[in-house]
Parts: structure tokens; sequence; C-alpha cells
């Protein structure tokens, strides 16, 4: 399961710089009046337009600061991992003694919401915490607001460290197979605390990556905690979801459905239609399983009265004999049975330690809220 943490996450990078105008007449504010106010004005711009507001994190805030205050220098981005947070980042010269005044965080926004890259931030729908930085240095004012998308870690808590191959290109289906009936990401052990959803789809995306396969982290938010990470790959054109704990799996994702998984040697499409097809077609399975089970159960309770009855009273041989034939005709349409249905269970890729495909997750509630395809 994906572990949660209340800081670093990230999953684009996002940098839209500009210089926006000032003319210091209001009254001089401080710099963390104008981080207030910079917050609260994103907010109404996210709340007018339907989109949840954002909370902020004081964590978030100091990442911000930090980068501010070393003037956008990129060993900081990278110390900071603020290259894996969604962030806007831009600067202005000012001239006079009161470089922020209460018209600064007003001015800032409005410059934000007039470029198309900032603006996109700053609305992201699935943005859910943010933190803002606001630090003059010499003649200069440097402004960061960071968004955390859907948050993730792997389970040490350290923050997942994405490796991109800039040559690495999208698979056929048959590369894509092949790639992972060799890699070994699936046959390491789930360990709670240590090694969790987030740490597989963390090593499969660089193990694809160091091969030349591109590759996606998918970090998925459920309706109810922890979340969920797997990776993504285009294949001719599809999004292919793979969820790589316990056995490579084909996975289906679909904002308010059930997170649902498939043997990556059964799935014959990606759709989340085929998906349910394949459910439905999974649950009729179960209930003729247990259709069978309750019938062998009487079966073998009539076997054991069977043998339990060993009367040698003339007349019940006849009898006895006559129940024998009907128990071997019982037995044979029960072997049948078990056929037809092992067969669907083989057609279905169901091994002996397979879960039902929505409850593939440890959660009640599966339902996917949101998710972000991180190429």
């Amino acid at each position: 399961m994906l572990k949660t943490v209340p800081l670093l996450t990230i999953i684009v990078i996002l940098l839209a710089g500009g210089m926006g105008c000032f003319a210091p007449s209001a009254p001089a504010a401080t710099a963390s009046e104008v981080e207030n106010g910079i917050f609260a004005l994103v907010n109404a711009e996210r709340t007018q337009r339907g989109l949840s507001a954002l909370t902020r994190i004081s964590a978030l805030d100091t990442i911000a600061r930090e980068y501010a205050a070393g003037q956008f220098a990129e060993e900081i981005r990278y110390s900071t991992n603020l290259i894996y947070l969604v962030h806007n980042t831009w600067q202005q010269d000012f001239t006079g003694s009161a470089p922020l005044d209460d018209d600064t965080a007003g001015d800032q926004v409005g410059f934000c919401m007039g470029e198309s890259d900032m603006r996109d931030a700053l609305l992201r729908e699935e943005a859910m915490e943010t933190g803002v930085g606001v630090v003059t240095v010499g003649s200069t004012i440097y402004l960061v607001q960071v968004f955390d998308v859907i948050r993730s870690s792997g389970g040490d808590g350290q923050p997942i460290m994405l490796n991109e191959n800039p040559e690495a290109t999208d698979p056929t289906w048959q590369q894509l197979e092949e790639f992972l009936v060799s890699d070994t990401t699936d046959d390491t052990p789930y360990v709670l605390g240590s090694f969790v959803c987030g740490d597989f789809a963390e090593m499969l995306h660089n193990n694809a990556e160091d091969t030349g396969i591109r590759a996606a982290y998918v970090p998925v938010k459920l309706n109810q905690e922890p979340g969920h990470a797997l990776n993504a790959f285009n294949v001719d054109g599809t999004t292919v979801f793979i969820d790589a704990i316990n056995g490579d799996k084909v996975a289906y994702v679909e904002v308010g459905e059930d997170y649902g998984v498939i043997a990556l040697d059964v799935a014959q499409e990606f759709t989340y239609t085929y998906f349910e097809t394949y459910l439905a077609d999974f649950e009729d399975y179960q209930a003729d399983m247990d259709d069978y089970n309750e019938e062998l159960a009487v079966y073998n309770a009539e076997v054991a009265s069977y043998n339990d009855n060993d009367s040698e009273v003339p007349g019940e041989y006849a009898n006895k004999a006559a129940w024998y034939e009907a128990l071997q005709d019982w037995q044979d349409e029960l072997s049948a049975d078990l056929a037809g249905i092992n067969a669907v269970k083989l057609a279905l890729g169901i091994g002996e330690t397979y879960f039902h495909p929505t409850e593939s997750l440890v959660t009640d509630d599966p339902t996917v809220v949101d998710y972000y395809v991180h190429w």
C-alpha cells in the first residue's frame, strides 16, 4: 500500500518564470503577510471555479522559502526535493525602501493568472496542499508557490526518486511483456514500513527506464487511506497500467470506480469496460464454486450416511445398491461441474493465492478518487 506523508510529493515538474511589475504605493507589508495573501487569493481563484481549496503545509512553506532564499539555485531544487513538486517560481526587481506592500499579493496572483503554465499549476484539480515562500534578496523579490499533487513516499518515508532516461521509448505490448517477465520487481516481498507499493512502482519505473522503456509513475488516491502507487506504459497509444506487487498484473484505474487487477498473461484488453466484463465473469465463477461446495458438502454427508449403513436386513441390499448407484451418478455430475469451473478458473488466470480483482488492496474501500500519470 502506498504510505502517505504530509509533505514532499510530487509528481511532475513545472517551472514557470517571469517578471512581475511592482509600484510600491500601499503600506509596507512583511513577507509573511504577502505569503498569507497569496495563499488566500489562490484559494479564492480555485473555489470560485468549483475546485477544492488547498491546505497550507508548513513543510512546503519551508521548501518554498529555501528555494526563494537561494535565488532558485539548482542544487537547492534537488536538495529540498522541489524537483518532485509542481511549483510556480518567479521574481521581480524593485526600487525604493518598501519592496512589499498590501498590494503585492494581489499583483503577484494576478501575474500568475495571466501566465498559462502558472495558472494551470495553481488551478490544478488534483492539487491538495501548498506552500508559499517570499524572500527579498538585494533589489529582487523571489516568489515560490509549491503544490503537492498526490502525496507519496516509500515504505521508509523517503521521497520517491525517479530515474528518467531521455532515450527511452514507448514499448509494444510484446516488448512490455518480455520486460515484465524478465524483471524481478514483482519477486520482491512487500514489507510494511520498509518496502511498499510506492517502492514497487519506483523500482519498476527505474528498471524500465534503464532498459530503454519509457515508464510512468502513477500515484492513486483512494476513498480510504492509504493510497496506492503503480506504473503506466504507453502501448500503441493506449495507457496500460501495471501493478507489480505479488506478481505482475494489468491494473484498471477509473475515477469513481473500484481499483482492479487482472493477471498479466490473461488480460486481453486495457479498458475499464473490459475489466467490468472480467469482474462479472469472476463473480459468476465464485458463485458457481460456492454452489458446487454446498452440493459437495451434501454429497459427502450422503456418502458418510451410506458408509455407516451396514444393515444386513434382507431386502435392504437392493435399496443400498440403488443408493450407491445414485451416489456414483451424483459424483460424476460433481466431477463434470468441477471440470467446467476449473476451466473458467484457468481462463480467468486464477491461481491458488489469487485474490478478488477489486480486493487486491488492503482497504475496505478501493474506490479511486484521483490519480496522476507522471511521465
